[in-house]
This record gives C-alpha cells, structure tokens and sequence, in this order.
C-alpha cells in the first residue's frame, strides 16, 4: 500500500503520527512529496497531485 505524507505543520502531535508512519511493515510505501513553496509553482503542483492521485493513502501531519 502506498502512504503520501503532506507535512503541514497544522497538528501538534505529528510525533506520533510520525512514529506510527514509522512502524509500518517494509511492504508499504511512504512518500513525502515536497508541498510547492509558490501558488504559482505550476509543475510543483503539478508533481504533488500526481502523488496524491497515486496515493492509496493520504496523511496529512
């Protein structure tokens, strides 16, 4: 299974989350794609979008 984490900052316990990310079994994926630093970084968006439609899971910490 495939996890795309989105750091964002907004939860003040994302160590546990961090942690439990950690302790997923080696079968799964998890990818922290880079959040585009611009509104106007159209392929930075573009990029995460993609990882998001990939996704079978989303995280947000």
């Amino acid at each position: 299974m495939e996890f795309v984490v989105l750091e964002t900052g907004i939860f003040p316990d994302r160590s546990t989350l961090a942690e439990a990310l950690a302790a997923l079994p080696a079968c799964h994926t998890v990818r922290r794609p880079v959040m585009p630093s611009s509104q106007d970084d159209e392929e930075g968006w573009d990029r995460l979008l993609q990882a998001l439609l990939a996704a079978d899971r989303i995280v947000v910490v």
